[in-house]
């Protein structure tokens, strides 16, 4: 998270003032951002997964330098403490939710322009990135809809999903 720079835009401001800015939103009032919140859920849930829980089961494991790169915050550096399964469901709910705060934030103070004015000035990187996630929401908006079949909307909820991957980048 630190790659964001959402440490240095936050610093000096105080919680109560981010107001709504951060919340998880409702699906009836902002659905393509409760769209995106689902999609982190789900990407961040199946990245979890891959650590091993129990030593008997089989299940997918994660090379330990790819375990390092998750964990890794300056891009030059390769951390040497590899990113780990988080112990207890309070903290894997609170990642997760930190997750989807940060995108509610990006969204409502640099899309919609709340708290002050060019407090955050994204990167056309960062810029062109959510405009793919946002369109890909909005596809998968629509794809929700009764008229489409359950392989295409599979399609635009797996594209959501590579692409909210990609976004953390």
């Amino acid at each position: 998270m630190n790659r964001t720079g959402i440490d240095a835009h936050l610093k000096g401001l105080e919680r109560e003032k981010l107001g709504p800015s951060y919340w998880l939103p409702r699906e009836q009032e902002e659905r393509l951002l409760y769209l995106m919140c689902k999609s982190i859920r789900r990407v961040m849930e199946k990245t979890m997964a891959v650590f091993k829980d129990d030593q008997n089961v089989e299940v997918p494991t994660l090379s330990v330098l790819n375990a390092r790169l998750l964990n890794t915050l300056a891009r030059r550096e390769t951390s040497q403490d590899p990113f780990s399964r988080l112990q207890n469901e309070k903290s894997r709910r609170k990642y997760i939710a930190t997750w989807q705060q940060l995108i509610c934030y990006w969204d409502r103070v640099v899309e919609q322009g709340q708290l002050r004015d060019k407090l955050f000035q994204p990167s056309d990187r960062q810029s062109k990135a959510w405009c793919e996630v946002s369109g890909a929401a909005s596809e998968f908006a629509s794809a929700t809809d009764p008229d489409y079949d359950e392989v295409a909307t599979q399609a635009f909820r797996d594209r959501l999903d590579l692409l909210i991957l990609g976004y953390g980048r």
